[in-house]
C-alpha cells in the first residue's frame, strides 16, 4: 500500500519534496528532513493531501497566513479550515505567532461557532467556559465589544477569526482528508503545540489514511528530538496503520516532550517552591520511554499508562508511597493531578492501596489565592467516597484526590504556565462542595494532608 513522505530540505525558500517511501533505506537518506508521512489506499487521494501540505509547509515558511475571500460561501458540505488568532496591530498583517486555535469545519458557519458562544455570554453577562480556548475568546469578545457591546458581529470576527484553506474543488472523502490532514499539520506547525489552545494534536486517521508530523519545535542537532524521531519514523513505516501498539503508546506521547524542555524546567521550579522534588523515572518498569530514549536532563519525564506524557514529582523528605504524576495532554499546556505508587512492583502497590484505604485525616487548613481558607475534614479517608476510590480494582492503582467521587474522567485540568489561575473543584474530604484551587492551592493542599507518614 502507498506510503508517502513530506521532505523539507534546505533552500530559499526551504523546499518541500515529496516523495515515495518503497523501501525505508533507500527512500529517506535523513529522517530529520521528513516532516510528514502518510500512508493510505487511494494513491490519488493520498497525492492530493499532499500537494496541499507542500503549499501550508511553504506558507508557514514565508509567514504568509492564508485567507479565503470573503466573497467564496462556504456552503455545507464543503470542507475547509479555519484560526483563531489575537488581533494584530493596524496597518499590520495577521502573523501565525498570534494564532491560538486551530479548526476544520465542514458546515458553513462551523468557524463562527466558538465566537457566537462567547458573544452570547457577553450580552449575557455569564462567566466564561472553562476551557483556555473560550478564556481566550470570551476576553476578546468582552475587549473588542466594549460595554455595552458596540462593535458590530462582522467587525469582531473579522478580528478574530480567518478562514485558511478551502478544498472546493474536490468533494467527499478526499476533500475531507485534505482539510483534516491539515489542520492536523497546521496544529504541528504552526506554532509550538503548547502555544496553541487545541487540546488534541489533531487526529492521524482519516478516511482510509493515517499520518504523522513531526513537531515544530524539532531541533535534528538535539539527540533526544533526533532518536524519537528517528524512532517514530522507522515504526510508521512498519507499522502504519496499527493503533495502540507501540507508535501510539510510545513514541507519540514522547514526541510530546520536544519543545517543552524550557516550559517544564520553569515549572519544576514552581514544584521546588510547593515542597516537592523532580521524581526520578529512569530505569522504572513503567516507565516505556527509556526503552527507546532518556532525556539527558529531564530525568522525571515519561510515557506510562495509557500512553499518557507525565512529569513525576514526590514530597520532599517524605516517606510516603505515592508520588504525583501530572499528566500531559497531547496538545496545550495543562495537566491534571494523579497519586500513584512510587513503583509499579507489586510491594510498592500493596503500600500505596493500604496507605490510602487506612489513611485517616487530620485537619489542616490551607490559605487560598483567593483569599479564602479551606480546611480538611477529619476521619477515615475511605468514608468519604461511596466506593472504590483506589482505581482500578486490580493492577496499576492510582487516586485522583481532586476529583468528585475519585472519578479521573471529572478531574480538573490546570494550566501549567499559570500556577495562580483559580479553576473548579470539588474535593470530598474538604468540604465536598465546588471550590476554585488554584494549582498551588491544590499542591499545598494534598502535600499538607497527605505529605507525611
Amino acid at each position: 500500500m502507498p506510503l508517502l513522505a513530506l521532505k523539507r530540505t534546505q533552500g530559499e525558500p526551504m523546499n518541500y519534496e515529496i516523495i515515495d517511501v518503497e523501501s525505508f533505506a533507500s527512500s529517506i537518506d535523513d529522517p530529520c528532513e521528513i516532516v510528514f508521512m502518510l500512508h493510505g489506499h487511494n494513491r490519488e487521494s493520498m497525492q492530493s493531501i499532499m500537494v496541499r501540505l507542500q503549499e501550508v509547509g511553504q506558507d508557514l515558511d514565508k509567514g504568509r497566513v492564508p485567507c479565503i475571500p470573503d466573497e467564496v460561501v462556504l456552503n455545507d458540505g464543503v470542507q475547509y479550515t479555519y484560526g483563531y488568532f489575537r488581533p494584530s496591530e493596524p496597518g499590520q498583517e495577521r502573523s501565525w505567532t498570534d494564532s491560538f486555535y486551530i479548526g476544520k469545519g465542514g458546515r458553513m458557519n462551523r468557524w463562527l461557532d466558538h465566537i457566537t458562544g462567547a458573544r452570547r455570554r457577553h450580552l449575557n453577562g455569564e462567566a466564561p467556559k472553562d476551557s483556555k480556548e473560550a478564556q481566550i475568546i470570551d476576553c476578546l469578545v468582552d475587549e473588542l465589544s466594549g460595554k455595552p457591546a458596540k462593535a458590530k458581529k462582522a467587525a469582531i470576527d473579522k478580528k478574530m477569526v480567518q478562514r485558511l484553506y478551502v478544498e472546493e474543488e474536490t468533494c467527499g472523502d478526499t476533500a475531507t482528508a485534505i482539510a483534516f490532514f491539515t489542520e492536523y499539520f497546521l496544529i504541528m506547525r504552526a506554532r509550538d503545540t503548547q502555544d496553541l489552545t487545541n487540546k488534541t494534536a489533531g487526529d492521524r486517521h482519516c478516511k482510509g489514511c493515517v499520518g504523522l508530523v513531526q513537531p515544530k519545535a524539532f531541533d535534528a542537532k538535539d539527540d533526544f528530538h533526533k532518536t524519537i524521531w528517528l524512532a517514530a519514523v522507522e515504526q510508521f513505516y512498519k507499522e502504519p496503520e496499527k493503533k495502540q501498539g507501540k507508535l501510539d503508546n510510545t513514541l507519540l506521547p514522547g514526541l510530546r516532550f520536544i519543545g517543552l524542555e524550557a516550559l517544564i524546567s520553569n515549572f519544576d521550579d514552581t514544584m521546588t517552591g510547593l515542597g516537592l522534588e523532580k521524581y526520578d523515572m529512569r530505569g522504572l518498569s513503567e516507565n516505556r520511554l527509556r526503552l527507546v530514549v532518556e532525556h539527558p536532563t529531564l530525568h522525571h519525564i515519561s510515557v506510562s499508562g495509557a500512553g499518557e506524557p507525565i512529569v513525576s514529582y514526590r514530597v520532599r523528605g517524605s516517606d510516603a508511597p505515592f508520588r504525583f504524576d501530572l499528566r500531559l495532554q497531547p496538545g496545550g499546556v495543562e495537566t491534571t493531578i494523579t497519586l500513584r505508587p512510587t513503583q509499579a512492583s507489586s510491594k510498592e502497590k500493596e503500600a500505596f492501596k493500604d496507605w490510602f484505604e487506612d489513611f485517616n485525616i487530620k485537619i489542616v487548613d490551607i490559605d487560598l489565592k483567593n483569599g479564602e481558607s479551606l480546611q480538611s475534614k477529619p476521619g477515615k479517608l475511605a468514608d468519604y467516597y461511596p466506593g472504590n476510590f483506589i482505581q482500578p480494582a486490580g493492577g496499576w492503582p492510582f487516586y485522583k484526590p481532586l476529583a468528585p467521587d475519585a472519578n479521573g474522567k471529572k478531574a480538573p485540568w490546570f494550566d501549567m504556565t499559570q500556577p495562580d489561575h483559580p479553576v473548579a473543584c470539588r474535593v470530598n474530604w474538604a468540604g465536598n462542595k465546588e471550590i476554585e484551587l488554584t494549582l498551588k492551592d491544590a499542591v499545598n493542599l494534598i502535600t499538607s494532608v497527605f505529605g507525611s507518614l
